[in-house]
């Protein structure tokens, strides 16, 4: 099954409420990295690099009109016996987009293009959407899209995977920021996540729990593939701005 390329809603929308050092460029805009480490690389219920360890760095620039440009890339090893030309280590993504305020709403529009090293190149639609409904509380709301509309179901030529919907809301405790997500993604798979969030001399840390259930018609997920879909995970994210 193609793996839905697409950054994980709860963990990116609260590293991006986290304030870094950006270097300033005067009238172009501003430009930033991170790096990072994580128990386990998952991607909207999807687990990769083998589900072990890895590590990832990004660099992003912001300019003054609200578009931007981000690059990343993340340990992504392919699983043993994967066919000939298709072994890889790693998965870079680029993703430039738009980001502006329509009243109250924070709007940010993006496509997101990801390559897996000797393997398969994927893009995504994305639209995100939130609000603060005060001081300490957030919502969102995200859509994807993919541009190769998904992949085929199991059985016939039924596409699934194409649409993916997910909303979430966020609390700054004050020790720490909670978060609880819901993910859909079309006749795939549903994700429930609850974690939390706290930065550390510097560090930010991250530690969620994602519930996976994968689709119970077996037209559209093999008994097998739903199998490996149907997992807990806890996993916990590391991340150093710059």
């Amino acid at each position: 099954m193609k793996k839905i390329l697409i950054a994980s809603l709860a963990t990116t929308a609260l590293m991006t409420q986290v304030s870094f050092a950006e270097m300033k460029l005067g009238n172009f805009g501003t430009l930033g990295g991170y790096v990072g480490v994580e128990t386990q690389k998952i991607t909207k219920g999807i687990v990769g690099n083998r589900n072990t360890p890895g590590a990832f760095v990004g660099v992003d620039y912001n300019s003054p009109i609200g578009a931007y440009l981000s690059v990343s890339v993340h340990q992504d090893r392919s699983d043993p016996g994967t066919r000939q030309g298709q072994t890889y280590n790693y998965e870079a993504c680029t993703t430039p987009g738009f980001k502006t305020k329509l009243g109250q709403i924070n709007v940010d529009v993006s496509y997101e293009n990801c390559a897996q090293e000797s393997a398969t190149t994927t893009g995504t639609y994305q639209v995100k959407l939130n609000t603060d409904l005060n001081k300490e509380t957030n919502i969102f709301l995200n859509y994807y899209n993919d541009t190769t509309d998904g992949s085929r179901a199991a059985v016939g030529n039924t596409l699934i995977g194409d649409q993916i919907y997910e909303a979430g809301v966020s609390y700054n405790f004050g020790p720490a920021v909670g978060k609880v997500a819901y993910l859909y993604g079309e006749k795939i798979l549903d994700v429930w996540s609850v974690g939390a969030s706290k930065e550390i001399v510097g560090v930010n840390f991250d530690l969620t729990g994602y519930h996976v259930t994968a689709n119970g018609n077996r037209n559209y997920i093999s008994a097998s593939t739903a199998s490996t879909i149907n997992k807990d995970h806890i996993i916990l994210t590391a991340t150093k701005n710059f």
